[in-house]
């Protein structure tokens, strides 16, 4: 195939240990990982990758660009990240990013490293995303807005003003939006109707519950107004989403 020929290349020229690399990282379920080439195509993508952008395998993201598996404001960020450290050569350690891959909203730390061939030219590099553990990591900001987090996250099967948001802070509503949106580059809105989402993704997956309950069961209008987010955000409808990543 030739996304096997694009990777098999690209790891003859890094070396057995890019290999090892990648296995180690398909074992460990909470870290995203992926390898991208000096020209942001993906030449690997690990399991948990793969599981929160919506691909089987990482045969369906191999070869293609950055853009292809990730929203356009991550899809950038990325870039210019790793873009950061081709030029540099400099590996990124312990960054803070407010979300992952899947717009989860979780906050997590990035790790990118350049990958070099045997001649010690830079060729990709490699990114490591995991969750935060450890809150004396956590950003000043963060801790300002982490009230308001845990509001949502328990909250968001119902109507949330805006005013309530703002209330969990000590900021006026419309600092509020802007201080939210420019920290965690999503508007209280659209983390609100992720959250849903992603509960929705584990309900399709790990239930039986029909698309119309699951829709009431994580706050939609209705049955109608989730699909059409859902394809919106996860490029494809509930029941295909099921149809593919059902668990057994």
């Amino acid at each position: 195939m030739k996304t096997d020929l694009f990777q098999r290349r690209f790891f003859k020229e890094a070396g057995p240990n890019i290999e090892i690399l990648r296995q180690m990282a398909d074992s460990m379920p909470d870290v995203r990982f992926n390898i991208v080439d000096c020209e942001n195509r993906v030449v690997a993508f690990n399991k948990a990758n793969c599981a929160n952008c919506n691909f089987r395998d990482e045969s369906e993201i191999v070869g293609r660009r950055i853009e292809d598996a990730f929203p356009a404001v991550l899809a950038d960020a990325y870039i210019q990240l790793y873009t950061e450290v081709r030029e540099s050569g400099i590996p990124v350690r312990d960054r803070l990013c407010a979300h992952g891959s899947d717009r989860s909203t979780e906050l997590r730390v990035t790790n990118v490293f350049p990958v070099r061939n045997g001649d010690s030219k830079i060729i990709g590099t490699a990114a490591f995303y995991r969750p935060v553990s450890n809150s004396d990591i956590t950003p000043e900001w963060y801790g300002a807005l982490k009230k308001t987090i845990a509001y949502i996250d328990a909250h968001y099967k119902e109507k949330i003003p805006l005013s309530t948001l703002a209330a969990t802070t000590s900021m006026g509503t419309s600092t509020f939006r802007r201080v939210f949106t420019e920290r965690l580059s999503i508007s209280p809105g659209e983390y609100i109707s992720t959250i849903r989402i992603n509960h929705a993704r584990r309900l399709l997956t790990e239930t039986s519950l029909t698309v119309e309950q699951i829709a009431v069961e994580c706050g939609f209008f209705d049955q109608s107004h989730m699909t059409k987010l859902f394809k919106s955000l996860r490029h494809m409808t509930p029941g295909e989403y099921r149809r593919q990543f059902r668990k057994e």
